[in-house]
C-alpha cells in the first residue's frame, strides 16, 4: 500500500519511556521498537533511559503549565521531558558551556548519561 509504520513511543509531549513504564523496561522497549517493521522514532534521551526532571514553578517555561498557576502547573507542564540531553558528568551534563540551561539538567545527570553508558559496555 506504500504505507511505512512509524514506531513512537516517546516524544517532547509525553512523559519519559522511564517514568511511564519503569527504568528497567527502558532497554526492552528500545529494542522491540528497533525490531518491529518500519521506522523507529527516538526522542532524545530515551535511548540511555533519561527521566523526567522535577521543575519548579520558577523554573518553568511551558506554557500549558504556567497557564494553570503555581499549585497546579505540573498537571500539564511539559518541562520535565524537555530537559537537556545528559552526555556526560560536566558542568550543565556537557550539553551546553553555560552554567545554566533553558531547563535545569537532571540531577542524575553525574551517572546516567551517554558517557556512563558507553564506557560501561
Amino acid at each position: 500500500n506504500g504505507c511505512v509504520a512509524n514506531w513512537v513511543v516517546g516524544n517532547h509531549d509525553n512523559g519519559r519511556v522511564a517514568d511511564r513504564y519503569g527504568f528497567e523496561m527502558v532497554d526492552s522497549i528500545n529494542l522491540l521498537t528497533g525490531v518491529l517493521p518500519g521506522i523507529k522514532v527516538v526522542y532524545n534521551g530515551e535511548e540511555i533511559g533519561m527521566q523526567n526532571t522535577f521543575i519548579r514553578w520558577d523554573q518553568t517555561v511551558d506554557n500549558s503549565g504556567r497557564n494553570l498557576g503555581p499549585y497546579h502547573y505540573q498537571e500539564a507542564s511539559r518541562d520535565p521531558e524537555r530537559t537537556p540531553m545528559q552526555w556526560n558528568d560536566s558542568l550543565s551534563s556537557g550539553f551546553s558551556s553555560n552554567d545554566t540551561t533553558w531547563l535545569p539538567v537532571n540531577p542524575n545527570y553525574w551517572w546516567l548519561n551517554v558517557d556512563a553508558q558507553m564506557s560501561a559496555e
